[in-house]
């Protein structure tokens, strides 16, 4: 799992189906042609290709490639008898998912929703929310009163974290 617009580091596996081994020993920028399927558009990786050991490469996956829900990397080798392991995998979008919490639910000072979502706060990290808004929240673990402070950003919208 990744997380939506963050760069990260993706293994995969090259198969020597002859063999029946992992393939390695490939020159990744002339051997391996690598294509990431993001929310069903094809393009071509942009990063970085090296060989880890045994028939596993990593793939430096961008910030823009990572821009996607679901993404599935596969490709081709130019060695005879030789394939990509496809490999999926899901970015979430930490603050969207509290953003539906405060949406749909109670989220009265005291309520099951308040404090759910006090905890993934916590967990998770910043939640965007409008400018004017500022909320005094409890520490749901040990009964600390904290409040959030504002930093506003060009958008219009402002981060609230822990003060």
């Amino acid at each position: 799992m990744g997380i939506y617009g963050e760069g990260m580091t993706i293994t995969f596996e090259v198969w020597d189906a002859a063999n029946e081994v992992g393939k390695a020993g490939l020159t990744p920028a002339t051997d391996l042609a690598i294509t990431l399927v993001r929310d069903g558009v094809a393009a071509a990786a942009t990063g970085a290709i090296t060989e880890v050991g045994g028939g596993f490469y990593k793939l430096a996956v961008s910030a823009a490639e990572q821009e996607a829900y679901d993404v599935m990397l596969h490709g081709t080798c130019t060695a005879a008898d030789c394939h990509v392991i496809p490999r999926p995998w899901q970015n979430y979008d930490g603050s969207a998912v509290l953003e539906a919490l405060w949406a749909d639910h109670d989220t009265d000072e005291g309520s099951l929703a308040w404090a759910i979502g006090t905890l993934l706060r916590r967990a998770i990290g910043p939640v965007r929310v409008t400018s004017d808004e500022q909320q005094i929240f409890e520490d749901a673990i040990d009964g600390t009163t904290r409040s959030a402070s504002d930093i506003s950003t060009s958008d219009g919208t402002s981060e609230m974290t822990p003060a």
